[in-house]
C-alpha cells in the first residue's frame, strides 16, 4: 500500500467517524451502520443517484463498481467507485444521496478523476 492510498483511507475513516451513526444510512433502523456493507451496495451497481449539498441539488452520479480493498481478519475493505453525468467536477465532500432503489444515505465523495469519485470504507467486522 502506497503512502497516498494510506492517508487517504484514514482520512474517509475520519470524516466517517466524525458523522452521527443515523445520519451515515438513514435507514430508521438501530442496526443502520450494520447495513452499511459491501453485500448492501452489490445490488445497487449501475443504480443512479442524485446528490444534494446542503438540501440543495447538485448533481447525479452512477455507482459504476465496488473494489475490495486488502483482506484482513475482522475488517472489511471496500472503495465504491462513482461516475458523474455532468461536465462540472464537485468539490470532495459529503453529500446526500438519493435514489428509489434504496434508503437516502450520506458519503464522503473523493474526486478522482474529471468526473469520477470514489468513497472508500473500513469496516470492523
Amino acid at each position: 500500500m502506497q503512502r497516498r492510498q494510506f492517508i487517504a483511507g484514514c482520512s474517509a475513516a475520519l470524516v466517517a467517524a466524525s458523522i452521527e451513526p443515523p445520519q451515515l444510512w438513514t435507514t430508521g433502523s438501530p442496526d443502520a451502520l450494520q447495513s452499511m456493507t459491501r453485500a448492501r451496495f452489490d445490488g445497487l451497481i449501475g443504480s443512479d443517484f442524485r446528490l444534494y449539498a446542503d438540501s440543495r441539488f447538485v448533481g447525479r452520479v452512477r455507482l459504476e463498481a465496488i473494489d475490495d480493498g486488502p483482506r484482513a481478519a475482522g475488517l472489511e475493505q471496500f472503495t465504491l467507485r462513482w461516475r458523474g453525468n455532468n461536465s462540472e467536477r464537485l468539490p470532495e465532500g459529503i453529500y446526500t444521496l438519493k435514489t428509489s432503489e434504496a434508503p437516502s444515505l450520506e458519503l464522503a465523495l473523493e474526486p478522482t478523476h474529471s468526473t469520477e469519485y470514489r468513497s472508500t470504507f473500513n469496516l470492523l467486522s
